[in-house]
């Protein structure tokens, strides 16, 4: 049985915080409770990026590196790109 792991990578531009989470079955797991980070625009486009090489993430915002994971449970395995805009303002994703 192949178990899913989910990584969420969160920001809240009104707040400039930002957040890590880890979703399994059944449980999830605080990575980076909410984080004030000033490099985050309030009402603009923020760009969001992971660098992931084997058990090492790295994650940015708006090219600034805010948080390094290293976590062998994650090592490998597929990834997935979501966006919502809380508010129902545009977005995009590109990849």
């Amino acid at each position: 049985m192949r178990i899913i792991e989910l990584l969420y990578f969160v920001i809240n531009d009104r707040t400039q915080d930002f957040g890590v989470w880890r979703v399994r079955p059944n449980s999830r797991s605080t990575l980076v409770d909410w984080k004030y980070d000033s490099g985050i625009i309030s009402n603009e486009y923020n760009h969001l990026a992971i660098s992931a090489r084997g058990s090492v993430f790295n994650f940015y915002i708006n090219d600034t590196l805010v948080y390094t994971l290293n976590d062998s449970d994650i090592a490998s395995g597929y990834i997935g790109i979501m966006a919502e805009a809380s508010d129902g303002g545009d977005f995009s994703i590109s990849y």
